[in-house]
């Protein structure tokens, strides 16, 4: 992880199978908030990558369904909090594969 003025960046490919997994960890209180999270499908086989914003357990097709190279951002530009919290991941079948950036 690199850092920016203080502000640790994470730029990663991260493999998604068929399992919840946690993909980003939720910003720990004395750390720089988190102001942008990035993540992108990149999935080269079709998977459909499905993400939900909080601890618990992913459910493929039930949060924000990702299809090959579309993307979710949430960021502080939207006059409101970007997300602190973690987030899982799923795909619908086993070897999807997401890019994600976060700082």
């Amino acid at each position: 992880m690199a850092i920016l003025r203080n502000i640790p960046i994470r730029n990663d490919i991260v493999v998604v199978n068929t399992s919840s997994t946690t993909i980003a960890q939720a910003r720990e209180q004395d750390k720089p908030p988190r102001q942008v999270i990035y993540v992108k499908n990149t999935s080269a086989s079709g998977q459909a990558i499905t993400i939900m914003l909080g601890s618990g357990t992913a459910k493929a097709g039930y949060g924000i369904v990702l299809e090959m190279g579309e993307y979710f951002v949430d960021s502080t530009d939207t006059n409101r909090e970007c997300w602190q919290g973690e987030i899982q991941a799923i795909a619908d079948y086993s070897g999807g594969q997401i890019s994600i950036m976060e700082w």
